[in-house]
């Protein structure tokens, strides 16, 4: 009676499918008495989680399927940006750069997880400033502005600007004229147009016939 006795705990290490089965265990005390037991143990498969790819690059309100693979129910995390954040393959929309993660489970509720970066991309944005208005012979300096990822950007006409690749050059039209600020996305990420015009105007003659305070001087 009163049957008792200490021993080691077992352990398995990276546990595989083959390690699957029933263990016996003899357990003996001091005196030499002795009890043996067993206990059955099923491991299951673990899913691998795959997806199409993991990174990728999109325009600003663009959108792209994503698609993983590897078990029989998905959890997409964060949820905002996705058509539906339950099935294997949602349409995401984000607005910004976002990371991302997907849980893919089996028939065992075994799970693996894989991440997906979407880089967002701005569109070039582009503003040539306000108008100008010059008297013949002199100049004006153009206000544009532009913003986007990896843009190249432009004035045209070429004639009488000081440099087309700024966004401030100086032009010195002999008349009026239009300048177009034109900015392009290195990323495909479509192209921006903008205008601005410069009015010429001739010098202003004053006559002196007129003296209002008989200075001679109009």
């Amino acid at each position: 009676n009163g049957f008792s006795a200490t021993g080691n705990v077992a352990t398995i290490n990276n546990v595989q499918l083959i390690n699957s089965g029933k263990y016996y265990v003899l357990v003996t005390n001091t005196d030499g008495c002795f009890l043996p037991d067993s206990v059955t143990i099923n491991i299951d498969p673990t899913p691998v989680a795959t997806t199409a790819f993991t990174s990728t690059s999109i325009c600003a309100g663009d959108n792209i399927q994503l698609l993983a693979n590897g078990g029989i129910t998905y959890k997409w995390l964060p949820s905002y940006g996705l058509s539906s954040d339950i099935i294997s393959n949602p349409v995401a929309s984000p607005a910004d750069t976002t990371q991302y993660k997907v849980i893919v489970s089996n028939q065992y509720s075994c799970s693996d997880t894989v991440f997906v970066d979407i880089n967002v991309i701005e569109k070039p944005k582009v503003n040539a400033g306000p108008d100008k208005s010059i008297i013949a012979g002199s100049s004006a300096q153009l206000s544009g502005i532009v913003s986007g990822q990896n843009i190249s950007y432009y004035w045209s006409p070429s004639v009488n600007v000081s440099n087309t690749q700024v966004l401030q050059p100086i032009v010195t039209p002999a008349s009026d004229a239009e300048y177009t600020l034109t900015a392009e996305s290195g990323e495909g990420c479509g192209t921006a147009i903008d205008k601005v015009n410069v009015f010429v105007y001739k010098d202003v003659f004053i006559p002196t016939a007129f003296s209002p305070n008989n200075d001679g001087v109009n």
